[in-house]
């Protein structure tokens, strides 16, 4: 089996701060899920009080952290990580499928 090329987020305390905190690679729409909501009840942050701050409603939220949002956009995902304090980083780890 080839490697496949993996998604990782990091978590940091402010947008410019470089420091890789904690390296959590996501496989699947579903681990995602469950890091955004993880992170949400780390913040103290119910699901109305993200998504009124992300610009989506709480039901576009609650797909995303349930893993069954698959077909959400992904600038609407890369806000929801950014008001979390997580940033995006894909590393390529091996040749395409």
């Amino acid at each position: 089996m080839k490697p496949r090329a993996t998604l990782g987020l990091f978590c940091s305390n402010h947008e410019w701060d470089r420091t890789i905190t904690s390296m959590i690679p996501v496989g699947d729409i579903a681990e995602l899920g469950g890091l955004i909501r993880q992170s949400r009840l780390d913040a103290g942050l119910t699901q109305e009080q993200l998504a009124t701050h992300v610009g989506v409603s709480r039901k576009w939220l609650g797909r995303l952290e349930n893993g069954r949002n698959s077909g959400a956009e992904f600038t609407l995902i890369a806000r929801t990580l950014r008001a979390l304090g997580i940033r995006f980083l894909a590393e390529k780890t091996g040749e395409p499928r």
